[in-house]
């Protein structure tokens, strides 16, 4: 009489197939570190760039603190990718590593710093029966204007409106803002002349009691 066990055999391919995922995160982060190494230095040539765009709107000066920020999370980098190929970890240790190189990889990216944003929600105009975006609120760091960004995220936020089935874009704007009055006009905005924005305190109209 043969006895054929299968509950073992069922158990063994749930905890292969956790070594095969393992062993492809695994894959994947070594191939990081070992791309990292080709590219990392490859990012001071973008200074003098930076620099020739800046050198008329700011000091010099004030690139040194992410400069020198840079510097120091680029040397980490270097720490790090040594340690890594010291250690030569097994797969299931890599993961490790690899959350150490997404940390440095964002501090990376905040040396750079945060040049503007635009902050919007979606919206819908019962009078008209469409649907639109809201920007609340968009700004650019004096040092990165007239460099094309204020137009990029606009277009930005048209082309997720868009795909989202808005057809209008839609906010207000400080009278006393001549430059940004500006700036939309060139984008070929138009004012809405019938609305009044008005503002109500909550608590003191006692409405959220």
């Amino acid at each position: 009489m043969t006895v054929i066990a299968t509950e073992p055999v069922a158990q063994a391919e749930p905890a292969a197939t956790a070594r095969q995922e393992a062993f492809v995160r695994a894959e994947l982060i070594r191939r990081l570190f070992e791309g990292s190494a080709q590219s990392r230095y490859f990012s001071f040539v973008l200074w003098p760039v930076i620099a020739a765009i800046y050198w008329r709107q700011i000091e010099l000066i004030e690139l040194a603190g992410p400069f020198v920020a840079h510097v120091v999370v680029t040397l980490g980098f270097d720490v790090l990718r040594k340690n890594f190929n010291r250690a030569n970890p097994p797969d299931e240790e890599v993961i490790g590593w690899g959350w150490w190189f997404a940390t440095l990889s964002l501090l990376a990216g905040a040396c750079w710093g945060v040049a503007g944003y635009l902050l919007y929600h979606f919206g819908y105009d019962t009078d008209v029966g469409q649907r639109l975006v809201h920007i609340i609120d968009l700004y650019v760091r004096e040092a990165a204007r007239k460099q094309g960004l204020a137009s990029a995220l606009m277009q930005r936020v048209a082309e997720i409106g868009r795909a989202q089935g808005a057809e209008v874009l839609f906010w207000c704007v400080y009278h006393r803002n001549a430059g940004a009055l500006r700036f939309y006009e060139k984008l070929g905005a138009k004012p809405v002349k019938d609305l009044h924005f008005m503002v109500l305190p909550i608590d003191a109209s006692g409405m959220g009691a």
